[in-house]
C-alpha cells in the first residue's frame, strides 16, 4: 500500500552504480529511494525538488512511484550552484537516516528561495548565503556562540534573521548592508572550523569551493 505523496530535495545520486537517490523528505527526513526506471533516475540531480509515492522495503529503502520534478535550479551562477551543493552535501552527512524533521526541509527550501531574489539582494547575497550556512550549523547543533570568539554577539543576532519562519527580505537586506569584508572572512573561518569537527569532514567535496 502506497503512502501519501512525499516531497523532498535530492541530496545525492548513486548512478551509474545504483539507481538510488538520497532524498531529504519533508515528512520522513533523510531517506534512500530506489528509482525503478533508469531513464527517470538519469534525469534526477541534486537540488531538484521532487514529489513521489514511497513504498517501504525490508532493506530500509523506499521504492518510488510517480516521480515528478517540481523545482529545478535555474539561471544561477557557479557560486550559487556550489553553495546549493554545499548545503545539500552537509544535509547528506549531518542528518540521520529516517529521522523526521520538517524544520530541516523547511530551512533548505527557504535558503534556496533566496536565490529568486538575488537581484534585490545584490552584493549582500554572499553574506546572506554564509549566514544560511551558519543557521544550518545552529540547527544541527554544531554552532555555539560560546565557541565562536571571532564572531561578535551582534553578528550572532543578525544570523537569527535568516530564520525561515520570520524571514523578510527587505528586513534582511537593511540589517546586513553594513557588514564589512573582514567580518565575512571571520564567519568563513568559523564555519570551516565547525565543519572540521564532523567525523566525515574529509569526504566533503564542496568545502574547497566555499572557504
Amino acid at each position: 500500500m502506497l503512502r501519501e505523496k512525499e516531497y523532498g530535495f535530492v541530496l545525492k545520486r548513486f548512478l551509474p552504480n545504483k539507481q538510488k537517490l538520497s532524498v531529504l523528505s519533508a515528512s520522513m527526513g533523510k531517506i534512500t529511494v530506489v528509482i525503478p526506471d533508469k531513464r527517470v533516475c538519469q534525469r534526477l540531480w541534486p537540488g531538484m525538488l521532487l514529489s513521489f509515492f514511497a513504498q517501504p522495503t525490508i532493506y530500509s529503502t523506499y521504492i518510488t512511484h510517480h516521480v515528478d520534478i517540481l523545482y529545478v535550479p535555474q539561471e544561477i551562477n557557479t557560486g550559487d550552484l556550489y553553495w546549493m551543493y554545499h548545503l545539500l552535501e552537509l544535509s547528506y552527512y549531518f542528518f540521520a537516516q529516517k529521522d523526521p524533521d520538517y524544520k530541516a526541509f523547511e530551512s533548505i527550501s527557504s535558503y534556496f528561495a533566496l536565490l529568486d531574489d538575488k537581484e534585490f539582494f545584490g552584493d549582500t547575497l554572499y553574506l546572506i548565503k554564509q549566514l544560511c550556512v551558519l543557521h544550518f550549523l545552529q540547527e544541527t547543533g554544531l554552532f555555539s556562540q560560546s565557541m565562536s570568539p571571532g564572531i561578535s554577539p551582534d553578528m550572532s543576532e543578525r544570523m537569527n534573521i535568516i530564520e525561515p519562519k520570520i524571514l523578510d527580505k527587505k528586513y534582511v537586506k537593511k540589517h546586513l548592508c553594513d557588514i564589512k569584508k573582514y567580518d565575512i572572512k571571520k564567519i568563513n573561518t568559523y564555519i570551516f572550523s565547525c565543519l572540521k569537527q564532523h567525523p566525515s569532514f574529509k569526504l566533503f567535496k564542496t568545502v574547497r569551493f566555499m572557504y
